[in-house]
């Protein structure tokens, strides 16, 4: 009798825990869902305290890049004329100077206009985030309560097997969170590292400069897709049907690789089909001078 209490015990105190974690989770997530874009494109917006105190200054940083990259582009751009349209050493002469010029003047520009045009293309891509999900779900500032009032969907399963589809589906709600956090990482670098890329215009082909924007845009319909798919995700959790909201939230788990098979980046990736497209122009270009 002893042992058979002993294991009722256990089995709600693991029920308790399970549902515990749940609630945790599936309300740590609900909260922070509306910042959860721009955790993506303005990952600071987490370490402001930092920066507040000087801790970890952007804007030095920036302009420390944009310097040294501003020095660069001059110094190759002179190298390119000189050793091109003057010694005839190098390079490819029957790409005029001016649009070498052109080149230099458009990285440049960008330059020092990168921030103004990063923040538009964010409104711009926040706004048609924005635009589905309220059109698909309305709003989404009370989803924290909702959990925490419908207690209906943690109790149907509770005593039963299917609470640990639950603890799944709130592991990787919690997973997509840094899953955001670390693309906000490498957003920033890739932030930091425009001035750079912006080199690459000094090229007839751009350089870098394609790839570097295609990753912005890549990311940004990650971004769209992976939260649409999680706000779905919720919405079925919260109608009890936990195996869609189960293969809903797997799905949005899984969608940077999925997106990365169509949204190919080339000009210093590997997207393999990028390259091809990428070779195949320059053969033909060979071709054209023969």
């Amino acid at each position: 009798m002893s042992g058979s209490m002993l294991t009722s015990s256990v089995l709600s105190l693991s029920n308790n825990l399970m549902s515990y974690v749940v609630q945790m989770c599936l309300n740590f997530v609900t909260t922070l869902l509306n910042n959860f874009f721009y955790d993506a494109f303005a990952v600071e917006t987490n370490f402001y305290d930092m920066v507040n105190r000087n801790t970890f200054n952007i804007v030095n940083l920036y302009h420390a890049i944009y310097i040294f990259a501003i020095s660069i582009l001059i110094m190759l751009f002179v190298k390119k004329m000189v050793e091109t349209y003057f010694a005839w050493s190098n390079g490819d002469p029957d790409n005029s100077p001016f649009q070498v010029l052109l080149g230099f003047v458009k990285a440049l520009i960008i330059m020092v206009s990168f921030g103004f045009l990063y923040e538009t293309f964010v409104n711009i891509m926040n706004s048609l985030y924005q635009s589905i999900t309220n059109s698909a779900f309305g709003d989404t500032s009370g989803l924290a309560d909702l959990f925490n009032t419908q207690k209906d969907w943690v109790n149907a399963l509770l005593n039963s097997m299917g609470m640990i589809f639950y603890v799944i589906i709130a592991i990787q709600y919690v997973l997509v969170y840094f899953q955001n956090l670390s693309r906000g990482i490498e957003v920033l670098i890739l932030r930091l590292g425009i001035p750079f890329a912006c080199v690459g215009l000094l090229n007839a082909d751009g350089g870098v400069f394609k790839g570097y924007i295609q990753q912005f845009i890549k990311v940004a319909f990650t971004v769209i897709v992976q939260l649409t798919l999680l706000r779905l995700s919720i919405t079925f959790l919260l109608s009890t049907h936990i195996i869609l909201a189960l293969a809903t939230s797997t799905m949005a788990l899984k969608t940077p690789g999925i997106l990365s098979q169509f949204l190919i980046t080339y000009g210093g990736t590997d997207g393999r089909a990028g390259k091809i497209v990428h070779n195949v122009g320059i053969v033909a270009s060979m071709m054209k001078k023969h």
